[in-house]
């Protein structure tokens, strides 16, 4: 990547931190789509990394609200899904690897927009963990099944269960594709490379939190993610 284009993927990491630090969710629904374009070499670990390292942080914020039993049910859900998006990974070429990711974001950014809400029920967890399973450790996009499914929850305990689940299923994906040899050093580095803006996304978030419409934010992480899949499709069809 050049100069500018490092420049201004640090920033969509910085944003998109900031939002999945605000509301739970956000950093691969935008920060996928943008590397699609720049660098899709890097997906889906160098995602899955700053996730990880995120999400970390967030549940410690967060981790009075963490719901341990939604929680345990939506990581038996995504145990099996991470098998499946591991060899997705594994067999898929770049180009349909890319519009994988761009359908993914699609998909959530309906489902969000249409407000579809499945009840807290725990077919319903474990089926969203599958898929966020499948997603996130296939596309780094594995946010959207389990904020549809714990969407109704107080904002700090869906904060908090969202972040405890992306860590452990960071973790899980990350493992699989190890297994799966579908991790590339570079992918490492430029997660390092990343990091700095990641946390100071994270950082903003927690100044602004409670000053947020944590509605108004999600439909704006919604539509960030809509534009950034629908420009992936346009250019890689």
């Amino acid at each position: 990547m050049s100069t500018v284009t490092l420049a201004l993927v640090a920033m969509v990491v910085l944003i998109a931190a900031w939002l999945q630090g605000s509301v739970g969710f956000g950093l691969g629904m935008i920060l996928a789509p943008v590397l699609a374009l720049a660098a899709p070499s890097l997906l889906p670990v160098t995602v899955l990394l700053l996730a990880l390292v995120l999400s970390g942080f967030s549940a410690v914020a967060d981790r009075h609200g963490v719901h341990l039993r939604s929680l345990a049910i939506g990581i038996g859900g995504r145990v099996p899904g991470t098998v499946l998006g591991a060899w997705l990974v594994a067999r898929l070429p770049q180009r349909e690897f890319a519009l994988l990711v761009a359908v993914s974001v699609l998909l959530g950014a309906f489902f969000a927009w249409r407000g579809w809400q499945p009840r807290n029920r725990t077919r319903n967890v474990l089926a969203a963990g599958l898929l966020s399973g499948v997603m996130g450790t296939a596309t780094s996009v594995g946010g959207p099944p389990m904020a549809l499914v714990w969407g109704a929850s107080e904002a700090q305990r869906m904060r908090g269960t969202l972040s405890a689940f992306f860590f452990i299923g960071s973790l899980l994906s990350l493992a699989g594709l190890f297994v799966f040899d579908a991790v590339d050093p570079q992918q490492i580095r430029a997660a390092v490379l990343f990091a700095p803006a990641m946390l100071l996304g994270f950082g903003l978030a927690r100044v602004t939190v409670r000053h947020l419409d944590q509605q108004r934010t999600r439909s704006i992480a919604t539509a960030a993610s809509l534009i950034g899949a629908l420009t992936v499709l346009v250019t890689r069809l």
